[in-house]
């Protein structure tokens, strides 16, 4: 049987071009693009550097000088201990030195990859470390070069540990969206009439300070920071315990994607991350005040839907619903979901996927 009539090409073509005309291929694919560009850039500057940090050691194939691998990985600490809303701002100077511009998509892309490739370098670190060392020690003993042990034996051993490090880099990447959408709030008060349309996806408008009220919460993190404990833990916040961390107390409403991320975090150091630190919380807050302002919202024209999580424990849900009504025509959309949407239920998704796109095609509302 001939699936593919003349008809049904014609109407998929049809189709196509209506997407196009909409502009919902071009979102797809700009989203794509900036993804797939920032994890290659990434793995070049990451892959490179978590090799150095493996064959570097003291017991590695290529020992480098204490004093270097200190400050590799020192570098490397350094810029994952960053939190990501201040290493955007702070490499604004770079992204306007390499693009000629701060904002765009391409421009994205700048602080995208200055985030992620300490952290790509710490997964291939770990992949390199599984491999058997009988493996390298009898490649040692048979006069095999560095340079052939490493391209040889270590990394054809670790490719499928890198293939799912890689995976989990691409996704790291679309997790930072959340600090995103505030950046995104504040592109759009600076330039109303850059984008077509814009999604934000519970966006951090205004971080929660629970159990204190906000206010006493920014007091709190301006007196640790002055007292130079920025890079500390926040309130009550604890380090990574699997033991303490349950599906229901997470952000998750899907039991399979929890268990899946869990184990994988369980697994995998570089993904246990914790509470945010007094600095990350100084300057959230700081960003609500600009990302509320009456006249800036009344400014944007760019058509706006707003995805709100109605179970959001981390972002207040009152601020949101402030930055919404401040916005002409913007829209505000509820799903049953905790704060990561991404991590919800299928009935969540089968929801909350049709409505960006349909939103970001024009069709929403027709």
């Amino acid at each position: 049987m001939n699936w593919f009539t003349a008809k049904k090409w014609q109407t998929a073509l049809e189709l196509l071009l209506d997407l196009s005309k909409n502009g919902v291929l071009y979102y797809l694919w700009e989203t794509f693009y900036v993804t797939v560009l920032a994890t290659a850039f990434a793995m070049l500057l990451g892959l490179p550097l978590g090799i150095l940090l493996v064959t570097g050691d003291e017991k590695g194939v290529l020992p480098l000088p204490r004093l270097v691998l200190r400050a590799l990985n020192a570098l490397i600490n350094l810029l994952r201990s960053v939190p990501f809303l201040i290493l955007m701002i702070l490499v604004v100077p770079l992204t306007r030195l390499i693009v000629g511009k701060s904002y765009g998509s391409v421009a994205s892309i700048v602080p995208l990859v200055v985030a992620a490739f300490p952290f790509v370098a710490r997964l291939v670190e770990s992949s390199l470390r599984e491999v058997n060392p009988n493996i390298i020690e009898m490649a040692q003993s048979m006069g095999a070069s560095p340079l052939q042990i490493i391209c040889k034996v270590m990394l054809p051993e670790s490719v499928p540990s890198l293939i799912n490090n890689a995976a989990i880099a691409i996704t790291t990447i679309l997790g930072y969206s959340a600090m995103g959408g505030a950046i995104g709030g504040m592109m759009l008060q600076r330039h109303p009439e850059m984008f077509a349309r814009a999604v934000l996806t519970a966006p951090m408008i205004a971080p929660s300070s629970a159990p204190f009220p906000q206010f006493v919460g920014a007091a709190i993190a301006n007196v640790m920071c002055a007292l130079g404990k920025s890079k500390e833990m926040a309130f009550i916040g604890k380090p990574f315990d699997p033991a303490s961390e349950t599906f229901e107390s997470s952000f998750s409403t899907s039991h399979a994607r929890f268990d899946y991320y869990e184990q994988k975090r369980i697994h995998n150091a570089h993904l246990q991350n914790s509470a945010p630190t007094y600095g990350w919380v100084k300057e959230a807050i700081g960003v609500t005040k600009v990302l509320l302002d009456k006249e800036k919202d009344r400014a944007i024209k760019t058509p706006l839907l707003l995805c709100q999580a109605s179970r959001d424990t981390v972002v207040r849900l009152p601020e949101q619903n402030t930055f919404v009504s401040q916005i002409p025509g913007a829209q505000l959309k509820t799903f049953d979901a905790k704060h990561e949407i991404y991590m919800s239920c299928d009935a969540v998704l089968k929801d909350y996927v049709p409505t960006v796109i349909g939103f970001l095609s024009g069709s929403a509302g027709k």
